[in-house]
């Protein structure tokens, strides 16, 4: 996939949102992390984190918390990349079956954590 979004990389380098890597974390279950295991093909933005859980999802977690450039960034990195996907002629690469989604979380470490959680049935 890195290959297949190269071009994308460098369309982003203005804006702060190059640098591709293949790292899988699954630290917690979000969106992209959900259609991954499904076998979609995912992009994850990957964003300073380092005030992230001092008020993420806690009472303290108002608008006047965000800090403005980072917001406009990060929507303009999202939009050329919607654009960017868009315009594309051909997939820029099929959905996974479950053994290659298997593999890659083999590979990453973490498949025995969503063994556990498909068993609860927490995710597919």
């Amino acid at each position: 996939m890195i290959k297949a979004v190269r071009p994308l990389d460098q369309s982003l380098i203005g804006l702060g949102g190059d640098g591709l890597k293949t790292e899988v974390k699954f630290e917690e279950l979000s969106s992209w992390e959900t259609f991954f295991l499904a076998g979609i093909p995912t992009l994850d933005l990957w964003t300073d984190v380092t005030n992230y859980w001092d008020i993420h999802n806690k009472p303290g977690d108002t608008f006047d918390k965000v800090d403005s450039h980072n917001l406009a960034a990060g929507a303009a990195i999202v939009a050329v990349t919607a654009y960017w996907l868009a315009e594309q002629s051909q997939v820029i690469t099929p959905h996974l079956d479950q053994a290659a989604v298997d593999n890659i979380l083999k590979n990453a470490g973490v498949y025995d954590r969503i063994k556990d959680l498909r068993e609860l049935r927490i995710v597919k």
